[in-house]
Parts: C-alpha cells; sequence; structure tokens
C-alpha cells in the first residue's frame, strides 16, 4: 500500500510575476521555453492515482501534454504517445537508441532526440517520421522549439544546433568550449545555454550569435530560467546566479554555507523553478531549497528523505517534487510546509538514475510523474484546498 501524509495548509493570495504555462498545455520542458516551471492552474493534495503506464526501462524526462495526448521518451529505445485521461496507448515510435530526451511539442510535432544521435520529428496524432537529423553525439537533454526553430545540444560535442522545425534544415550552429550542461532556456530573441566549460551562453535566437558569455566557477549543468530581465542557472555546488539577460552582467549569487558537490563532480544538475518571487531548486545534501528572487536570500529549506535531484514544479500555491527513492511530495510554495507525501511501496536504492529525475507537469487538473523504475503516474488533484488534519512538519 502507497503511504501518504497531510500536514497543515497555509493560504495565502496567489499573485503571479512571471508568465505561466497555458491551462491544458505542458508542450516542452518546465512548461515553456523560458523554463519557468510555473502553472497559474493550482492543483492541491492529496493526489489520487488516475493511471499507470508502465515501460520496459526507466523513464528519465518530464513528459510532455498538448491536447489530451501524453508524449514520454523512455530508455527502451521508443517514444510513447497516450491518452492523457485514461493512459490508452496512441502510438509508439522506435529509435536506435535509449531515448532519455523529454518530448518538445509545437504545431503538430513532437521533437525528441535519442542516443542513437539523431534528432526526430514525429507527427503528434500518429507518430510516423516527418524528418530526422543527425548530429554528433548522444542527446540526452530536452530539444528547445521556439519560434519557428528547434534547438538541440548532445552529451558528447560542444556544438549547439538550430534547425527549422517544419522541414529539418540547419539554420546554424554554434561551438562552446565543451559540451552542453543541461536543457536550454530562450525568452525575448535569445537562447541560454550552459556548458561543461564553466560558462553560460546567450545567443541571438535567429543567427547563432553570441551576445555575451558569462563564466562562472564550476560547470553549468542545470537548465537556465529566464524571466522579468533576469537570466538564473546553478552550478553543482548550489550557487545560484542571477544576471541581466540583455548584457549578462551578475545581479548576485547565493552561495551554500556547505557545497552540495565539488568542482569537477557534476552530480547535482537541478533545474530552477520561479513564482511568488522565490527561486527554487533541488540538491543532493535531500533538501528544497527557496530563494529571494530580487535578492538571492535564503528564504526556507525542506528537508526531504533522499536526493532532490530537481526543481519543484508550482501549480498555483503547490510545490510538486520529488526524491531519488521515489517519494512525491507537495509542499505549500510560498512557506515550504509539507502539505502532502506518497511513499513508492519499494523505494528506489539502486543507482545514480533511480527514483523522480525530473520535475513533474500538471494539466487540467493532474500531475503527470516519471519514474526511473519504468512508470508514468497520472494522478487527479483537488479542486479546493485540503482541510487541515495534521500539523505541518
Amino acid at each position: 500500500m502507497n503511504r501518504t501524509l497531510t500536514g497543515g495548509w497555509i493560504l495565502a493570495s496567489l499573485v503571479l510575476i512571471v508568465a505561466s504555462a497555458g491551462a491544458g498545455d505542458w508542450p516542452m520542458f518546465h512548461g515553456q521555453p523560458n523554463a519557468v516551471g510555473y502553472t497559474e492552474e493550482t492543483v492541491y493534495p492529496p493526489l489520487q492515482i488516475r493511471w499507470q503506464f508502465r515501460t520496459s526501462a526507466g523513464i528519465y524526462f518530464t513528459p510532455a501534454v498538448v491536447n489530451g495526448i501524453v508524449y514520454i521518451g523512455c530508455e527502451d529505445y521508443n517514444v510513447y504517445a497516450l491518452n492523457a485521461d485514461t493512459g490508452e496507448l496512441r502510438w509508439a515510435f522506435h529509435t536506435e537508441g535509449e531515448v532519455f530526451s523529454g518530448p518538445a511539442v509545437s504545431q503538430g510535432m513532437v521533437y525528441v532526440g535519442s542516443t542513437d544521435r539523431t534528432l526526430y520529428a514525429l507527427d503528434a496524432k500518429t507518430g510516423k517520421l516527418v524528418w530526422k537529423y543527425p548530429v554528433d553525439g548522444p542527446i540526452y537533454c530536452s530539444p528547445l522549439v521556439f519560434e519557428g526553430l528547434v534547438y538541440v545540444g548532445t552529451g558528447e560535442s560542444p556544438t549547439l544546433f538550430a534547425l527549422d522545425a517544419k522541414t529539418g534544415e540547419l539554420r546554424w550552429t554554434f561551438l562552446m568550449g565543451a559540451r552542453l550542461g543541461s536543457a536550454l532556456a530562450a525568452a525575448d530573441g535569445a537562447v541560454y545555454a550552459g556548458s561543461y566549460d564553466k560558462t553560460l551562453y546567450a545567443l541571438d535566437a535567429r543567427t547563432g550569435t553570441e551576445k555575451w558569455s558569462f563564466a562562472a566557477d564550476n560547470i553549468v549543468d542545470s537548465c537556465p530560467l529566464v524571466a522579468n530581465g533576469v537570466v538564473y542557472f546553478k552550478t553543482p555546488d548550489d550557487s545560484v546566479y542571477a544576471l541581466d539577460a540583455d548584457t549578462g552582467q551578475q545581479q548576485w549569487r547565493y552561495l551554500p554555507e556547505v557545497p552540495a558537490a565539488e568542482p569537477g563532480q557534476p552530480v547535482n544538475w537541478s533545474p530552477l523553478a520561479l513564482a511568488h518571487g522565490l527561486l527554487y531548486f533541488g540538491s543532493v545534501d535531500k533538501h528544497l531549497y527557496a530563494l529571494e528572487a530580487a535578492t538571492g536570500q535564503l528564504k526556507w529549506r525542506f528537508e526531504a528523505g533522499d536526493e532532490v535531484a530537481s526543481a519543484p514544479t508550482i501549480a498555483g500555491d503547490v510545490a510538486y517534487f520529488g526524491t531519488k527513492d521515489g517519494t512525491l511530495y507537495a509542499l505549500d510554495a510560498r512557506m515550504g510546509q509539507l502539505l502532502w507525501r506518497r511513499q513508492p511501496e519499494e523505494p528506489a536504492t539502486r543507482g545514480f538514475l533511480r527514483g523522480i529525475m525530473w520535475p513533474p507537469a500538471v494539466v487540467e487538473g493532474r500531475v503527470y510523474v516519471s519514474s526511473e523504475e519504468g512508470v508514468l503516474y497520472a494522478f487527479n488533484g483537488q479542486r479546493e484546498p485540503p482541510v487541515p488534519a495534521l500539523p505541518a512538519e
């Protein structure tokens, strides 16, 4: 039996400071090109399982959800499309390698990368191949679709590729000093990419021309986040930077009291999320952190039961995130108070890639969670806040 814990609830008025994913859509990693990880749709706990879809291998990245269809990549070499209401399989597409990449969906097309060194563009309704493009390394991160182009990098090469989203025609390439660190982000005509050369790059989205670059003290292996004219990113030691998105000038830097990972140890790649004036990230030190987005000051931190590999997804006033033992948590997004959690029957205990590695997708009252144990979960949430049952931890 799955065990859940329901805690107290703090109600607060909703103040929107960033653009959010539209209701009914979660088309790419973290919801939209700027990777903010926020939807104004509130889905309250406790959650109940609507359906489960089991595969023969791990499901690494966040699913995409568009027009009632859920799209996932799987380490069994397949891309799957499922009915969002029932979990019924609509179609499957087989690649020649593991699909760690999360799909990105735009204009009736699904874009996904594989470790077979290929970016695929599929018809979203049928799963039929529209075009494919060979790259110079395995693709681990989700592609980014922005203003008619699809952007992708690899896990070996320092090259970024920008392709025409309709035809797959190469538009430009950009050579970094080392391989891509994580997923990309884009806003206001610029694409932002972190690299293992310890640099964050800002590129013109149409031409690939470098606008500026910023040298960090560690590799940049987490997805940047762009909002309100600021680009934020994190390094493995849990340092968080805030830069002017136009100039690259540093506005502030958060330095943890104890670095979570030393330089050269790329084991702590949580992206960020932004809502309610707070910037969120997870850590291998088993905590979820919330910083003041304007200053970088620590607001609160929540201690979980295992490593927190990723940032949360913020659904209105609720922050949903998972840990590497497979536990799913719901917190009050403003105060960090525990509202609910679901622990698996058998916690994931083996391997570096285990449990819940990336943020959920939240669409139309449901929370979709992928797991390295080969299961995609669809949870139904509540439309009204829960009545307090136990004091918050």
